[in-house]
């Protein structure tokens, strides 16, 4: 009787140990690997990131597609010189948190990186005229090559940081009969007078040298912050009839833009701009690419058929013209947006174009109702308001009611089937 229970005793032991083992095995592959599949995370990324800089087409001839025809450009032999360089590798992410950097006079940079191997890195390089850095000619941003070196373009830079020199001509035949020419210089791609440059000279009207048949005015100026802007030229010819051009200009920091890119967008850069007969005397009122006016919401857009022509836009009889931007990556196109319109009320756009000649055709007009996908409630505001940004409602109820009050306008087939808030389709 002992030995059996002897026995049972070291049956329970047997098991015991049985069990233990493979949680001994295992309590020893946590402490010797612990993770015996991936391996530990490597937090100490360390290394050398090599970077190789090259100037960007820009400083040769810019791109000259046909959204830049008639388009301004810098003389590419007037970018100041490039001595230093300053690279920076940030995440790839946000770009907020700076890994490494490094600087020199050589277009060849080597940078130390402490990060994750596993992060996405990215880097950016600037150039500058001298190490104070006063002056930034180009920048350029690529995500870091995986192995091997990074290859950085640069381009010229236009974040307004510097300044740069305007140096045009526009030629004319003499044909034409212009006696004089404005000029206005406007910041962007809006044609609103609180933007215009005060700098901008104009020569007086004289004839060619080498071609008398011609005519020219030149623009110049200095100190024009860079980016883009948009040349209005009003010709006026004899007599009161008057002919607008309106051309995009670029400005790079610390070049003259005195450049334009020819009619055909493409070949080599023009030391001139010119006006033909065919400019002036064209009686085209219409509307260029597939002729349609295109209104979503509250977004208004159309195409002009050619450069000569000028237009005004009204609103419900409300001149909007001045709210129109010029489109710069598409041919002569314009679009307002963000028109302050009453959501569920009717409005009446209208276009008049004016030929190079100054014959005047009034587009047909276009009528819409404005349903807003959305409508403003402020604590301020009013249940009388008409729940536009401008104007908000007081309360969510009044909100849903104007909401339901614009589907009922919009949508005169709806029927109610349970109540004010619940609408369906009818039939």
């Amino acid at each position: 009787m002992k030995k059996e229970r002897g026995n049972k005793k070291r049956t329970p032991g047997r098991s015991r140990w049985l069990y233990l083992l493979p949680l001994g095995f295992a309590l020893l592959s946590v402490l010797s690997c612990r993770n015996p599949l991936t391996g530990p995370e490597n937090t100490d990324g360390t290394r050398q990131l090599h970077i190789s800089v090259q100037p960007g087409g820009d400083f040769e001839a810019p791109s000259a597609g046909a959204a830049n025809y008639r388009t301004a450009v810098p003389d590419a032999s007037t970018y100041p010189a490039i001595g230093w360089y300053e690279a920076a590798v940030t995440d790839s992410a946000t770009g907020t948190k700076t890994y490494g950097s490094a600087s020199g006079s050589s277009t060849s940079l080597s940078v130390t990186v402490t990060a994750p191997l596993s992060s996405a890195l990215r880097v950016t390089v600037r150039g500058y005229t001298d190490s104070t850095k006063a002056l930034k000619i180009a920048e350029g941003s690529v995500p870091a090559a995986p192995d091997g070196t990074t290859l950085v373009t640069i381009y010229p830079a236009a974040d307004g940081t510097g300044t740069g020199k305007i140096d045009l001509e526009v030629r004319f035949p003499n044909t034409i009969g212009v006696t004089a020419v404005a000029a206005d210089l406007y910041k962007g791609t809006s044609l609103n007078n609180a933007d215009v440059f005060s700098g901008l000279a104009k020569s007086s009207i004289t004839s060619v040298q080498d071609d008398p048949d011609y005519s020219c005015v030149k623009f110049t100026a200095s100190g024009v912050p860079s980016g883009g802007y948009l040349l209005k030229l009003v010709f006026t010819r004899t007599g009161t009839k008057t002919m607008t051009v309106i051309q995009a200009v670029n400005i790079r920091n610390g070049a003259t833009t005195s450049k334009w890119i020819p009619r055909n967008g493409g070949g080599t850069l023009l030391d001139y701009l010119l006006l033909e007969e065919d400019d002036f005397f064209s009686t085209n009122t219409g509307l260029g690419g597939d002729g349609k006016i295109y209104w979503e919401g509250d977004t208004i857009r159309f195409t002009l058929a050619e450069y000569g022509q000028s237009f005004t836009a009204t609103l419900d009889g409300t001149d909007i013209t001045s709210q129109f931007s010029y489109v710069a990556d598409a041919d002569n196109t314009w679009e307002a947006s963000g028109l302050d319109m009453v959501p569920g009320s009717t409005y009446t756009f209208t276009l008049t174009v004016t030929a190079p000649d100054g014959v005047t055709k009034s587009v047909p007009p276009h009528t819409k109702n404005y349903f807003s996908a959305v409508w403003y409630v402020d604590e301020n505001g009013s249940d009388v308001g008409n729940g536009s940004a401008s104007a908000p409602l007081a309360s969510v109820q009044a909100a849903v009611d104007a909401i339901i009050g614009a589907y009922d306008k919009a949508n005169p087939n709806w029927v109610a089937s349970g109540g004010a808030a619940d609408r369906t389709t009818a039939g």
